[in-house]
């Protein structure tokens, strides 16, 4: 590669950096928000507990139980997995970059021979 793509390659790792910037705050929100849903699904939990019925089987309470924070866990359960492709995305961006610089160096080394 000639100069000209030496500097593409370097804009195009600097915008890499940038969405990696932007992918690890990212994934930093969607961590508070996994912690906030968890929070809130536990204390929801404990809550629901005290106002079922006492006179019931364990089984039946346990539903009450789950029927009273099933939205309370949908919440959690899509916080997680907004966490989760959060990370994904900043594990592709980082291989995207890894791969970026693996062709520098190897451009790099083909103008060194070629001088």
């Amino acid at each position: 590669m000639i100069d000209g793509g030496i500097s593409r390659l370097i804009g195009e790792t600097e915008r890499l950096s940038g969405l990696i910037d932007q992918a690890v705050a990212d994934l930093a929100k969607a961590s508070t928000a996994v912690a906030h849903a968890e929070h809130a699904y536990r204390h929801g939990r404990a809550k629901a507990w005290t106002e079922v019925p006492t006179d019931r089987l364990a089984a039946w309470r346990q539903a009450d139980v789950d029927a009273l924070t099933a939205d309370l866990r949908l919440a959690r359960d899509l916080a997680d997995a907004a966490r989760w492709a959060a990370a994904e995305a900043l594990r592709s961006r980082r291989a995207q970059l890894d791969a970026l610089r693996s062709v520098i160096s190897v451009s790099k080394s083909e103008m060194e021979l070629a001088r």
